[in-house]
């Protein structure tokens, strides 16, 4: 394939390095595979030397590079996923797929809340057993996404930070409103920054990263520093087996927003940035509705 045969998802990039791997991702949804063409390509088109386009495209297991034979099915063979019966699941699919299709075994997806996992054409079906896989495959416009995975709820427990996650639309605003969401960004707007800090540090709010870290104290950090003050929001979620960002992000998408909004407004933020791994494809597409969507109801301020 010629370079001009790519033109299409070229042009909607900006020519910057950092577009390297969306377009790598992007070539490989198009196609199945990223052509020796497509790479160079990239590397044009974002000022990278083809060596480092190939090195970072190798380093990906679900990118293959060359056309696939016949239709595929993924099984995710991360540790939640074999915990969850993957090989199981793989062996079942092998006997059972139709003529033409075969089952093809990826590290982690990183969708362990809802493992086992499998993919067709990009499309989860989570959990996964045969009977599904072999429906989405009878059914393909009826592949699902992102289910809404919701564990049962156990006695005396009490949800807070997912209480909204598999009871909403994550696609609704209004659902998300009817439910309570950005009322505390109400609350915060009816005050200064520094109170903000202030009501935070006495609710004893933690980070959940692993650290604990005291966020008021961030917060007061951040505010010592001179103006510009940029709020940077990671959820890139890089670990093996950690899943919770991406869960939230799909189930509650508006919880993030409103968050960002406050902490924004208690930094004094000129700008804000949200990193999202490069394969949360449907966390990334619910949290740009869901901006969009507060953007359009002028939240934001």
């Amino acid at each position: 394939m010629s370079t001009t045969g790519y033109d299409a998802i070229l042009d909607r990039v900006p020519r910057e390095r950092t577009q390297l791997l969306p377009l790598l991702i992007a070539m490989h949804e198009r196609d199945g595979y990223v052509a020796e063409a497509a790479l160079r390509a990239i590397a044009r088109h974002v000022y990278v030397p083809e060596s480092e386009v190939f090195g970072v495209a190798t380093s990906y297991s679900e990118l293959r590079f060359s056309p696939p034979e016949g239709r595929g099915v993924t099984v995710c063979t991360g540790l939640s996923c074999q915990l969850a019966g993957a090989a199981q699941l793989s062996r079942a699919l092998t006997a059972s797929l139709p003529a033409g299709w075969s089952v093809e075994e990826h590290p982690c997806r990183f969708r362990c809340n809802a493992a086992p996992v499998a993919a067709i054409d990009g499309h989860y079906v989570a959990p996964a057993s045969p009977t599904a896989v072999l429906a989405a495959i009878a059914e393909p416009n009826a592949a699902v996404t992102a289910p809404r995975v919701t564990r049962p709820v156990r006695a005396g427990e009490v949800r807070r930070l997912l209480a909204r996650c598999g009871a909403i639309d994550p696609a609704s605003i209004d659902d998300a409103i009817a439910s309570g969401a950005y009322e505390g960004l109400r609350a915060a707007r009816a005050m200064e920054p520094d109170a903000i800090v202030s009501a935070v540090a006495d609710a004893g709010l933690l980070g959940r990263g692993g650290a604990y870290f005291a966020v008021a104290s961030k917060w007061r950090s951040a505010r010592a520093h001179p103006r510009p003050r940029y709020l940077v929001v990671n959820a890139e979620e890089g670990e093996p087996g950690v899943f919770k960002d991406r869960h939230l992000i799909e189930g509650d998408p508006h919880l993030l927003v409103e968050g960002i909004l406050i902490a924004a407004r208690a930094i004094e933020a000129a700008a804000v940035y949200v990193y999202v791994n490069a394969e949360a494809t449907i966390a990334a597409n619910r949290l740009a509705t869901a901006i969009a969507q507060a953007l359009e109801r002028g939240l934001p301020g």
